[in-house]
């Protein structure tokens, strides 16, 4: 087994390069297989929606210079981009300008492919899901590292904090606590000033001892 799967996207053939155990998309075969979704007026621009996109879902690290067969160096990007990348296409279908809208229609048909494909990279690689979870986790943690929220439980209470937020809640059950912290967090995020979309806010639950028979908070 080599680092390099390639799975064929219709007649576009695209390399997954295993690296250091995580998994990057060739960008110039992403590019390709892009451009054979889009309307011939907008084939052009397919470099510009993968150049952008990855400014905008990602940073520095989901772009890098990796072997892709003999001799043979170019970009690549992280896997969980293009999968940011695709669904952010897919889920513009009210847009104004036709071609456009027509155009990321088509790409459902490239983000279910992409699925599958992934899925079997892995399995080449010797990645089980586990392990998928956890570069997606070192990447989200890496974009935006997770607010800690402190629980703690006493008797028939369970309280949680988290300082940086702002935050004490507290409920009868574990369950039930998760769900208030979702519940208040957004409007934390407002009356605290932290200029953070709620819909990029991830929380850390990390279960503390108590001692003396008290809350430590």
């Amino acid at each position: 087994m080599n680092n390099i799967y390639i799975a064929s996207f219709g007649n576009i053939d695209v390399r997954f390069v295993n690296v250091e155990d995580d998994v990057f998309v060739s960008q110039g075969d992403f590019i390709r297989a892009m451009e054979t979704c889009l309307t011939d007026d907008m084939k052009h621009i397919a470099g510009l929606f993968v150049s952008g996109g990855v400014k905008i879902v990602g940073d520095v690290s989901d772009s890098r210079s990796a072997i892709l067969g003999d001799s043979v160096i170019g970009p690549a990007i992280h896997f969980h981009a293009v999968g940011n990348i695709l669904n952010s296409l897919v889920e513009m279908n009210n847009e104004k300008n036709p071609s456009l809208r027509e155009s990321c229609f088509r790409m459902n048909s490239l983000l279910q492919w992409y699925s599958i494909a992934l899925s079997d990279a892995d399995e080449y690689f010797g990645r089980d899901v586990a392990d998928l979870l956890s570069s997606v986790k070192r990447r989200l943690d890496r974009l935006s590292a997770p607010y800690t929220v402190h629980v703690f439980h006493d008797e028939n209470v369970w309280v949680a904090s988290c300082d940086e937020l702002g935050l004490v809640t507290e409920a009868s059950d574990y369950e039930s606590l998760t769900e208030r912290v979702w519940e208040v967090a957004e409007d934390l995020l407002v009356e605290n000033d932290i200029d953070q979309p709620f819909e990029t806010l991830r929380l850390s639950f990390v279960q503390n001892q108590v001692s003396d028979d008290r809350m430590a908070l």
